[in-house]
Formats: structure tokens, sequence, C-alpha cells
């Protein structure tokens, strides 16, 4: 996993990593086996889950939950992976959590049939379906690097029109 982390605040774009899929499926299976009491269907999202794209190397996975009644004893099994839960961290009925130092994987927690996870999950589809939408995202994302070396918030502000637009389905190469 050399290729993978990234430290808080920081961005850093690389490559495609063939191996990100595997570091996905042996970390969904830990967390898996981890909160085995739980209906618990994971995604690998997010730049990392989509060939050619650019990412910053920090693996997402999203999950869903039939409710958040054990949200506490989640929080600890996820501790105990060596996670650390941020709660919401600032968007409503998402429950975060971050691992490594440099940061290597996120895990977001919904509960089933959120938009939140439903849109993540078409928009990696979508992505994945469109080999022009990837070379503009590309092309995107590298440009607001450099916008934007040390602003993370700025970073991904730049990214929402693009995103919306695909989630809408009215992207055109």
């Amino acid at each position: 996993m050399n290729n993978l982390g990234l430290e808080k605040g920081t961005i850093r774009l690389v490559m495609h990593d063939a191996h990100w899929e595997d570091y996905f499926l042996i970390e969904s299976k830990r967390i898996q086996q981890a909160l085995y009491n739980e209906t618990l269907p994971l995604e690998h999202i997010g730049s990392t889950s989509v060939k050619g794209l650019v990412a910053k190397p920090i693996i997402d996975i999203a999950g869903t939950l039939a409710s958040f009644d054990n949200i506490q004893a989640i929080a600890k099994a996820m501790e105990d992976l060596g996670y650390t839960y941020k709660g919401e961290n600032g968007i409503e009925d998402r429950h975060f959590f971050t691992k490594g130092k440099p940061t290597t994987f996120h895990v977001h927690l919904t509960l089933e049939g959120h938009p939140i996870f439903e849109n993540h999950i078409r928009f990696r589809d979508a992505l994945r379906q469109n080999p022009a939408a990837i070379q503009t995202y590309n092309r995107l994302k590298q440009d607001l690097l450099k916008r934007f070396p040390n602003d993370r918030k700025a970073y991904t502000e730049g990214k929402h029109d693009f995103i919306q637009s695909i989630l809408r389905g009215g992207f055109d190469a």
C-alpha cells in the first residue's frame, strides 16, 4: 500500500492504481467481519473506484444500515479496526470514519436508500461507462489542484457542478 495515503488537509492526485480494488476488497471484508451483526453491503466509491481517473490516494467505502440504533457499537467495532469515528462530520444522516496517518481509508455509512449512498453509486457507475467524462473530470481535478493546492474545501466545491451534471445525466463530451 505504498501508493496509498494522504496527509490531513493536503491534496495530491495520482494516476489510477489497479491495486486499489484489491485494497477495497480486503478492507471491506475486514469491516464486514467486524460488524457481523449488521446488514452492511459495502461499495467502493470515489475516484479510486474508477479506472483511468486520477484520484486522491484514499479508498472510499460506502455502506448502508437498516438503522442507526446500533451506531455506538458499530463505532467501537470500527475503532477496533483502527478507524476514527467522526460522527456526521458535516453531512446529516451520514456516519463517517477515517483510518490511517496518513489517511488511507474513508468509510461512509448511511441508511438504506439514502440519497447520499445512491448518488455515490450513480456517479461512479456513470463515470465507469463514459471515458469522455473521465477525461473531462481528470482535467477539472488537475485544474482545481493547480488553483487550490492547499484548500481542500475549494477543491471539493469546484467539482460540484460537474458531479451534478453527471447525476442529472446531462454530460456530453
